[in-house]
């Protein structure tokens, strides 16, 4: 495929975990020592994470790539994320909905996904503008990038400036 032309180019490396009808795929510069995170999941479940970790002279960390066709529950993950040793980067197809992140309705699974969020040491980094149409029309946001709250220093800039919301306003 011409889209991935790239990654046969001399000094870049890829790190893939494929499936039917989907995939993962994380590249980086041979520059960068990194290594693949090992993560085990349910085996009934269609959540799929790929991570690696970075290290550079000046800093070390995650990026963290999720896939989840139907969205999926944050408790699943909770803990490995939780315990990250180091600042993050998560890239998701998370196909939940939430207000905190521009959708006009929420799930289930995405006020609980909020709930962790609110509590943890993430931040949302992309714009509320949609990822997704539907067929009737009606727009949503579902991909979402997220970074550990220590990056911010790095010029990043997130969705939600403060989460001193109260979980009690974010839910509709």
């Amino acid at each position: 495929m011409k889209i991935f032309a790239f990654l046969k180019k001399k000094n870049f490396s890829s790190h893939r975990k494929d499936r039917v009808g989907s995939g993962l795929l994380i590249g980086n510069t041979e520059q960068l020592s990194a290594r693949l995170i090992p993560f085990n999941l349910p085996q009934n479940s269609d959540l799929e994470i790929l991570a690696i970790k970075v290290n550079t002279d000046a800093l070390s960390f995650y990026i963290i790539n999720i896939d989840a066709p139907t969205g999926f529950d944050i408790d699943v993950i909770r803990t490995f994320l939780d315990t990250l040793t180091e600042p993050s980067f998560i890239f998701g197809d998370f196909n939940l909905h939430h207000p905190l992140w521009g959708s006009n309705d929420s799930s289930r699974l995405g006020n609980k996904f909020a709930d962790w969020l609110t509590d943890s040491n993430f931040v949302i980094l992309n714009p509320s503008t949609p990822t997704h149409t539907f067929p009737a029309g009606k727009q949503s946001l579902l991909d979402l990038t997220l970074c550990s709250k220590s990056l911010l220093p790095f010029g990043l800039t997130p969705l939600v400036p403060s989460f001193s919301i109260s979980k009690d306003i974010l839910r509709r």
